[in-house]
């Protein structure tokens, strides 16, 4: 969904089932690897919302283990995955960069 026709609805849910989700386990063990996404560095075409609340996640990560780290507490983020899991939606982002 392009920035122009991103509603705010749309960008709160994707916060808040990714940015917030992470930001509610924070910290709850002593080794946390939260799953961030290409997207959290590069950014995404028709992507914004979910780019951003990728960034966020790295943002939390890091903080996080700044803060928690005096209690050995390890908090790490996975960015580098294998891929994209073939979801009716990131085969549509697939198609859309492809135009």
């Amino acid at each position: 969904m392009s920035l122009e026709s991103l509603g705010k609805f749309e960008h709160s849910i994707v916060m808040s089932i990714n940015a917030e989700g992470v930001f509610n386990c924070l910290p709850t063990g002593e080794s946390i690897v939260n799953v961030a996404s290409f997207a959290g560095t590069k950014g995404i075409p028709k992507g914004s919302a979910y780019a951003a609340s990728k960034h966020a996640v790295l943002g939390l990560t890091k903080c996080g283990a700044i803060e928690a780290g005096s209690r050995n507490i390890r908090i790490n983020a996975e960015s580098s995955l294998p891929g994209l899991v073939s979801t009716q939606s990131s085969r549509a982002l697939v198609s859309v960069g492809r135009r």
